[in-house]
Parts: structure tokens; C-alpha cells; sequence
């Protein structure tokens, strides 16, 4: 059992995708393409800009929707999101994005985590980790097949 500090700990596992992570970016920075990228598995809707405290409406396939508020927009790095508990505390959606410098190109490695308080955490982590993990990896594993398929283009010379 994963636990921290913070609560529960639900982990996607990290892939890694042939593309700079500003690439990868352009594909985070806009959760409305999650149904797309995750086939199904996960749905949101940001209402108004991506920005800090903005509401944004998240389903993953077979659980409750979600009413949450974006926590952080970290430019091509990291965006956030968390849902307070009616009982207190809240949980807390990051997604992560690393550059790492390789002999073949740069690349980005893609992990997402959701962090849940208490015995919400302990009900989450023991009957729906499985699900929300298959929809972190859908969700991850699309991501890198739109990234990957748009970066060679980004990267042949333009001409004169």
C-alpha cells in the first residue's frame, strides 16, 4: 500500500515519450482532450481558461464525477488539480512532465498522481486504484502517440 504524509498515494506508471516536454505540453495544457487521448477512460471539462482556480469537471470511466479546481499550471511541467472532501481535507491530481537529454533527442517523462486524505484515501486506494491507474496509463499512453506523431513534423527544417 502506497501511503505519504498527504494520504494515499495512486500512481500512473511513468512513460516516456520521444518528444520535448513543450511538445508534450501543447497536449496537457488543455484537459479537454482527455476523452480523446485516454479512449474514453477519462472526461474533463475546464470551465474558462486552464489557469490556477479555475473549476474543471472530471469523470473516469465507472466512478462519480468529479467538481475540482485547478491548483497549478506549471508551463510545461506540471498541471494540478484538486477536489475538496465534504468530510474535510481534499485530494489532490498532478501530472508531471520531466525533459530528460538523451544521445537520440530530448525526451519527456509522463507521470501522473492522485493523492487522497484519510479513510476517503483508504476506500479509494483499495477499490478503485486499479481503475484510476488504467485510466492514468490510457491517458498517458495517448498522449504519447499524439506527441510522438506531431513532433517530427514540429521538427523538419522549414524551407527557405
Amino acid at each position: 500500500m502506497s501511503k505519504d504524509k498527504s494520504g494515499f498515494v495512486i500512481k500512473s506508471e511513468t512513460i516516456v515519450i520521444k518528444a520535448p516536454s513543450s511538445a508534450v505540453w501543447e497536449f496537457v495544457k488543455d484537459p479537454n482532450g482527455c476523452e480523446e487521448y485516454s479512449n474514453g477512460a477519462i472526461k474533463a471539462h475546464v470551465e474558462g481558461p486552464v489557469a490556477v482556480n479555475s473549476k474543471i469537471t472530471l469523470k473516469v470511466k465507472g466512478l462519480p464525477t468529479s467538481h475540482e479546481v485547478i491548483s497549478e499550471v506549471n508551463i510545461d511541467h506540471s498541471i494540478g488539480w484538486r477536489r475538496k472532501l465534504p468530510i474535510g481535507g481534499s485530494t489532490n491530481r498532478v501530472q508531471v512532465l520531466v525533459p530528460i537529454e538523451g544521445e537520440d533527442g530530448e525526451k519527456t517523462k509522463s507521470t501522473i498522481t492522485l493523492t487522497a486524505p484519510g479513510p476517503i484515501g483508504l476506500i479509494t486506494y483499495l477499490f478503485f486504484k486499479r481503475r484510476i491507474v488504467s485510466a492514468f496509463d490510457a491517458y498517458n499512453n495517448g498522449l504519447k502517440g499524439a506527441a510522438e506523431a506531431i513532433e517530427p513534423l514540429i521538427a523538419q527544417p522549414k524551407n527557405p
